[in-house]
């Protein structure tokens, strides 16, 4: 396998759109941007996937939606969303974030990570997250955050949407903040 990466733009938006469908991801990464409750988000995926989809495409259009895709000779084999923290009010409002003192200015967040269900275990989230931080350098980024869940018991890999904790910390990331449970990984690009 010979990982490249590229920045989602609307020329490879379909691409991403078939990644998500062949994992079943009805959410389309719209998760952070949803304003509605969790009863209303659990029909939007059930039964309104498409609405997510076209959010999606119109953020991106608009500049509000980024990140990362990871192919092997033309096939899309995974997702990284990277976006400036203010992009992700959501997330860092969430109860276990929200009384942390998190900076935000020149920070870039790794808001979800999607692995083609065949190709995961084998190293592209890796390749994503490492490509991420080229990318946040590139764009003048002064620290890349994430937040992943370290659930002792483990998680299945549905559930490790923002990435395992292993896997920031073989890519150089440092916890900053947060419990054992909810923690806050850190890469820091420059002071």
């Amino acid at each position: 396998m010979t990982l490249t990466t590229e920045r989602l733009i609307p020329a490879n938006f379909a691409a991403w759109s078939n990644l998500l469908v062949a994992s079943n991801s009805s959410c389309f990464c719209q998760y952070w941007h949803f304003t509605g409750d969790k009863n209303a988000w659990l029909a939007r995926c059930a039964f309104e996937s498409d609405t997510n989809r076209q959010l999606a495409e119109q953020a991106l259009e608009e500049g509000r939606f980024s990140g990362l895709l990871a192919f092997d000779d033309g096939e899309c084999l995974g997702w990284l969303k990277l976006s400036p923290a203010q992009h992700l009010v959501k997330l860092r409002n969430q109860s276990v974030y929200r009384k942390l003192e998190l900076e935000s200015e020149d920070v870039l967040i790794i808001g979800c990570i999607l692995i083609h269900p065949s190709h995961r275990l084998r190293g592209v989230a890796v390749a994503l997250v490492r490509a991420a931080l080229v990318e946040a350098k590139r764009l003048g980024a002064r620290a890349v955050e994430a937040y992943p869940h370290a659930i002792a018991r483990g998680v299945h890999d549905e559930q490790a949407f923002m990435g395992r904790v292993s896997m920031y910390e073989a890519c150089g990331f440092a916890r900053a903040a947060g419990d054992d449970v909810y923690p806050v990984y850190r890469h820091t690009l420059r002071p």
